[in-house]
């Protein structure tokens, strides 16, 4: 009924400016077939449950006691994805990267190739923890990338022309 009556003002108003004759309205509002369509409705959807996702926050900062950039990121993780693993990939367009990583303190891994790879969950638990990665690469002139993929994150921090890498990776577990 309401596409009836829009059409009827629609057609007096042009009728009124002439533009539109009203023998020509009454056969086009003669003419209208207007259905009802009904819509169905959607289904319900999962609700997603926060304690299983993971974010990440990225800062960047310059370490103003020398001249190499320092690169910092910021993750949470949620304890329920633990169990499957979050890796941690460090990777030179260079020739060579020498290096530690630490976690919490204790170097959980000497770097001394192009490429280094390593599983972070067996150390991760619920709480604060910090990955830091002290390492150069050479030359000077290549670049630097670190990763972390794991369930629902992909943090990739670059870094390039020091032939110094200081990455800290602070980790929330919760």
């Amino acid at each position: 009924m309401k596409y009836k009556q829009i059409i009827s003002i629609f057609g007096i108003t042009l009728g009124f400016f002439g533009i539109l004759n009203l023998s020509s309205l009454s056969s086009a509002y003669s003419s209208l077939n207007v259905s009802t369509q009904y819509v169905q409705k959607p289904q319900a959807v999962k609700a997603i449950d926060k304690s299983e996702m993971n974010s990440f926050t990225a800062i960047n900062s310059r370490n103003s006691r020398s001249s190499s950039d320092y690169q910092e990121n910021a993750i949470s993780l949620s304890a329920v994805n633990l169990s499957r693993p979050h890796i941690l990939s460090i990777n030179t367009s260079g020739s060579q990267l020498q290096g530690k990583i630490v976690f919490n303190g204790k170097v959980i891994k000497q770097i001394r190739s192009k490429r280094t790879y390593i599983n972070l969950s067996p150390y991760l638990c619920v709480g604060e923890h910090t990955v830091k990665i002290a390492a150069y690469y050479y030359p000077a002139s290549s670049s630097v990338n670190v990763e972390l993929k794991g369930p629902g994150i992909d943090v990739t921090q670059a870094t390039s022309g020091s032939g110094v890498l200081n990455y800290t990776l602070n980790v929330s577990v919760y």
